[in-house]
């Protein structure tokens, strides 16, 4: 079972399964659209998560972690993600749908549930606002498909007992 842990123990857990989530991303953008992916410098940690122009977000926690996985794609690299599909509707469902890929694949890593425990992931949602978890460390990376770029990322923090009463 899972302990309540401090944000130093937080960093080690995701530094620990930032491997794993770079391995799952990639697979499930491959798998989808069935093509090659890289990446152009290694996926890295970072002790706060960046407020991002969040294209999809899934949404996870249970009562020790609130975390997110993000997929955010620049408008200008949707044609080369999707090539011949012009209608952007489309082309978000596709992100949700990869993105859900990439969560329960991640989620359900043993090295992830280890350190965080289980998780049930929401269904993804999409703004062009930027979103953030507020003080939550994070793992992220860019990955390339094709002629488009994709950043990839999740974000954690632990709740502190205050937070739950």
């Amino acid at each position: 079972m899972v302990s309540p842990v401090n944000e130093e123990l937080t960093e080690s857990y995701l530094r620990e399964v930032l491997a794993d989530f770079e391995v799952c991303a990639r697979r499930a953008l491959e798998r989808m659209l069935r093509a090659p992916t890289r990446c152009p410098r290694d996926f890295r940690y970072l002790a706060e998560a960046p407020t991002i122009p969040l294209t999809c977000g899934i949404r996870t926690g249970n009562g020790l972690f609130e975390a997110a996985l993000f997929l955010e794609v620049d408008r200008r690299d949707y044609a080369g993600l999707l090539p011949g599909v012009k209608i952007d509707g489309e082309i978000l469902d596709t992100i949700g749908e990869i993105a859900n890929v990439m969560a329960g694949s991640f989620l359900g890593q043993r090295s992830f549930k280890k350190h965080f425990g289980p998780m049930l992931p929401t269904p993804p949602v999409f703004s062009f606002q930027g979103s953030s978890l507020g003080k939550a460390s994070c793992i992220q990376g860019v990955i390339v498909i094709g002629s488009a770029k994709l950043s990839a990322g999740f974000m954690v923090h632990s709740i502190q007992r205050d937070e739950l009463i």
